[in-house]
């Protein structure tokens, strides 16, 4: 899987990719790995298979207004995209986060969606480098 990822891109451009999308940093990730692309391979793997249950027991817990649910899975998301250089996804999860921690239902909403948004572009991003 990450060397059909990485395929025959040069270093330069996954640097000019990783530039014009910022959601997943392979070339990151595989120095991440110390080079080793199989084990990049089975994280990613393991990351992907994880995704539907934590999406849905976040959407669960926006849907029930458990917030501090929300809180801990969203700080869950964000540890974990961010451990598999998916910035934009970590970043969003922080802010879903952030607003769970403040009880701001508004924002909750708002940062749910941009979770799922998030989310969708870095399954994109890992099935077509």
């Amino acid at each position: 899987l990450f060397s059909y990822l990485v395929g025959a891109m040069t270093v330069s451009q996954l640097k000019q990719s990783e530039r014009q999308n910022g959601v997943f940093s392979r070339q990151r990730f595989l120095d991440y790995c110390l080079g080793r692309a199989e084990l990049a391979e089975r994280l990613i793997t393991i990351f992907t298979e994880g995704l539907p249950k934590d999406l849905l027991d976040i959407q669960e817990a926006v849907e029930a207004g458990d917030v501090p649910r929300i809180a801990k899975l969203a700080h869950r998301l964000k540890g974990a995209s961010a451990s598999m250089c998916a910035e934009k996804l970590s970043t969003a999860a922080a802010t879903l986060e952030r607003s769970a921690r403040a009880s701001d239902t508004d924002q909750i909403a708002a940062g749910w969606l941009v979770v799922e948004k998030e989310v969708s572009a870095l399954l994109q991003a890992l099935r077509h480098p």
